[in-house]
């Protein structure tokens, strides 16, 4: 239990520090987009299945109270079932967006 909740402070701390490195063009729009890599398949599955449901209530229970300063939060959700080039593919995206 204690593992899971180790692994759950990481990740939420991970968010949090997305929301805080949210692009201009993002909060212009009134939304922060995050991304959640979520393991719902492959040999990490056990971990995603619990924690990424709990992710996705949290960030209704934010929009429901307003958002973050008032915008609301949108989170993707990846699934990279535990294999190199489906995890790799969503970050190449993203980086090459960013810059």
């Amino acid at each position: 239990m204690k593992r899971y909740l180790a692994i759950a402070t990481a990740l939420m701390l991970a968010a949090s520090s997305l929301l805080t490195a949210a692009p201009s063009s993002a909060q212009s729009k009134g939304e922060i987009v995050i991304g959640l890599q979520c393991d719902r398949t492959g040999a990490t599955q056990i971990v995603g299945t619990v924690l990424c449901p709990g992710f996705h209530d949290y960030i209704a229970l934010v929009n429901s109270r307003g958002g973050v300063e008032g915008h609301m939060i949108k989170a993707i959700e990846i699934d990279h079932e535990y294999k190199v080039p489906p995890g790799w593919s969503p970050t190449s995206v993203t980086r090459r967006k960013a810059r």
